[in-house]
């Protein structure tokens, strides 16, 4: 794929140095490195932040036409969008309010981030235009370009083969555990299955629900999973149950389909435009058991779970050819 453009420098920046942040800005600066000479800056320690809003700073005033593109911001970069305002910078924003369950100090960082982004970057990247209406009305006059989430493509190994319906049919929800994430409604939906069959396991870190005593066959890994772990994790899991009540999108499900593993998830912002319901996956009523009951069983036919494991198999998760062309417009407009 060829475009007829001058390569130019991009300086590409993430401080969140582990989780669905990272992974998602490691795929977007491997498209990037096609067309730029990316500067990709992913401090990992708090020295190396600090170390690196100097970095940031110099490469600005040595290279009048760098672009400066920011991966969801951080409480370190907030002293530099003043200097930003003057670059060609552009800002992806995975959110449009902050998390049900997030703390207070969270909170009052997401809008303070939000009033600075107002105020010096003029582009704003969002994965769905129905994100939009999520953030306050005052911020909404930006502009924006959306760009759809690309695939974690690279987190596919061979090594583990696609479980099969064959046995115990083993769910998964992985991820931050919080209060939006839907988690007791799954376990109240997991009361309905017989324990000999099913297993299901939680992993991620955050404060657990309480677990009724009479639940047998779960499995907690209550940590942050580390990305050595995550082939294993998925690639032994049949479904991926995400029960959210609310929620702007999910790079859990770009992960599942990293592993061709279907994904039960509720119909909530813009996962319907990733998920299409019987197809790739299952959408459900979010907080309604009953609906999730009834996917969890659908999907344990062996023939509709075959069926929607092929059709994942078969859809492109080399977005590239989308998203890079896409972000290069916003990059050039």
């Amino acid at each position: 794929m060829r475009y007829d453009v001058v390569k130019k420098k991009v300086l590409f920046i993430n401080y969140w140095p582990r989780g669905g942040m990272r992974h998602y800005s490691d795929s977007v600066v491997c498209i990037l490195r096609e067309q730029y000479y990316v500067d990709y800056i992913l401090p990992l320690t708090m020295f190396n932040a600090l170390f690196s809003n100097f970095r940031i700073l110099f490469q600005c005033l040595i290279n009048r036409s760098v672009i400066v593109h920011i991966n969801n911001g951080h409480p370190f970069l907030l002293p530099l969008y003043f200097f930003l305002a003057f670059k060609n910078t552009v800002v992806t924003l995975h959110d449009g309010y902050p998390h049900q369950g997030e703390s207070v100090i969270k909170r009052m960082y997401f809008y303070i981030q939000l009033a600075l982004i107002y105020l010096f970057v003029k582009k704003i990247i969002v994965h769905s235009d129905k994100i939009i209406p999520h953030f306050p009305a005052w911020f909404r006059k930006k502009t924006f370009y959306v760009i759809t989430h690309i695939y974690y493509k690279n987190f596919y190994s061979k090594k583990y083969d696609s479980a099969d319906i064959d046995g115990i049919i083993t769910l998964l929800f992985f991820g931050r555990i919080l209060p939006y994430k839907g988690l007791p409604i799954l376990l109240k939906a997991f009361e309905e299955f017989d324990a000999t069959k099913y297993r299901l396991i939680i992993a991620g870190e955050g404060k657990l629900p309480k677990i009724p005593v009479h639940l047998k066959n779960i499995q907690i890994k209550n940590r942050f999973i580390e990305d050595e772990e995550i082939s294993e994790l998925f690639s032994k899991t049949n479904i991926v149950v995400l029960p959210y009540l609310n929620a702007s999108q999910s790079g859990v499900v770009y992960m599942a389909f990293a592993f061709n593993k279907p994904v039960i998830v509720s119909g909530v912002g813009a996962i319907p435009d990733v998920i299409r319901d019987g197809y790739n996956g299952r959408l459900v009523l979010p907080g309604s058991v009953e609906s999730l009951v009834d996917a969890i069983t659908d999907l344990s036919v062996r023939e509709n779970y075959r069926r929607i494991v092929e059709n994942i198999k078969n859809q492109d998760k080399s977005n590239n050819r989308e998203v890079l062309p896409a972000v290069m417009n916003c990059y050039n407009n």
